[in-house]
């Protein structure tokens, strides 16, 4: 389900596990998860694709994949055109891959999504992993986003 995304998005970034000075990833990660979040929030097509890798992958709920700079604007156009949300990110471990260039960050995540049509709202939760490629810059893009589903949605009242 392409539920990750929407209008009014949360995350919690203090206190990392791992997120120490000698990783370069922790300040970077956070400044680009909560850039994330204001894009989705805004629904700002043209930054939320900046924060990707042309190569990157979109790992959905359901397994199935999208890659690529191309399908992931396609999805965000789709997504941003059907539902809001209240997405909030739980992170809860951020790791180096020394010499990768790579930052590692999971966590959890809860989801209230709003179908602009009809405004029916579903409550979501679940895991997610996130690869990040660090740049000698300190610029940090999404290489990977993979999303996990706890359970079957539950509505929620409007």
């Amino acid at each position: 389900m392409r539920a990750i995304f929407g209008a009014s998005l949360l995350v919690l970034i203090t206190g990392l596990p791992g997120a120490d000075a000698d990783t370069g990833c922790g300040h970077g990660v956070a400044r680009l998860n909560q850039r994330f979040v204001e894009d989705m929030r805004t629904k700002n097509r043209v930054d939320v694709l900046s924060l990707y890798e042309n190569d990157a992958s979109f790992i959905q709920p359901d397994g199935s994949t999208v890659e690529g700079s191309r399908k992931i604007a396609a999805l965000y156009q789709d997504v941003f055109a059907k539902f809001d949300s209240a997405l909030a990110l739980q992170p809860q471990a951020l790791q180096a891959q020394s010499g990768l260039g790579v930052c590692v960050q999971t966590g959890s995540w809860t989801e209230t999504l709003t179908d602009r049509t009809n405004g029916k709202r579903v409550a979501l939760s679940g895991r997610y992993n996130f690869a990040y490629r660090r740049y000698r810059s300190g610029r940090l893009r999404f290489a990977r986003q993979q999303w996990f589903q706890d359970r079957a949605p539950d509505s929620v009242s409007r």
